[in-house]
């Protein structure tokens, strides 16, 4: 069955059209199966979730690889890690950025406010991971600027 988003009239699946006000139902059919609607709710999450996993495991292992890739090249060049440990505090900000829970501290201080709880939007959350690519991005050069000191 689908329901008018404009009037609440509930019409057949086979209907484009409401019967009551012919208005435009939509492609989407809303079923009064609550089994139904708890799959689709729990298979959403687990697409998401699994997503979020792929992007954690990727910027982990980047991450990692970079750290593995420095210590070497520092101690060849250089015969220590000073200069390694400069460039420490683009490694801290790149990984807060990254695993930080944005949208569990904004539903926190929407409730403190008093407002009602929603979610993050999806692009503060592509904001942040671009940002904490970016950040990534600027450790490389930065590394591969102190390599060409030597």
């Amino acid at each position: 069955m689908r329901v008018c988003p404009k009037c609440g009239t509930v019409n057949k699946n086979e209907r484009v059209t409401c019967a009551e006000c012919q208005s435009y139902i939509g492609a989407v059919e809303m079923t009064g199966d609550s089994s139904y609607v708890k799959q689709s709710v729990e298979a959403v999450a687990k697409k998401t979730q699994r997503k979020n996993l792929i992007h954690m495991i990727l910027f982990i292992v980047i991450y990692l690889s970079l750290g593995a890739c420095m210590i070497p090249a520092c101690l060849a060049a250089h015969g220590n890690l000073n200069r390694l440990l400069i460039l420490l505090p683009f490694f801290i900000p790149c990984g807060v950025l990254f695993f930080f829970p944005y949208d569990r501290v904004y539903r926190v201080i929407l409730r403190k406010r008093g407002k009602p709880d929603r979610y993050l939007s999806e692009s503060w959350t592509i904001f942040f991971r671009v940002l904490a690519w970016l950040s990534l991005v600027v450790m490389y050069v930065q590394f591969y600027d102190n390599l060409a000191r030597v």
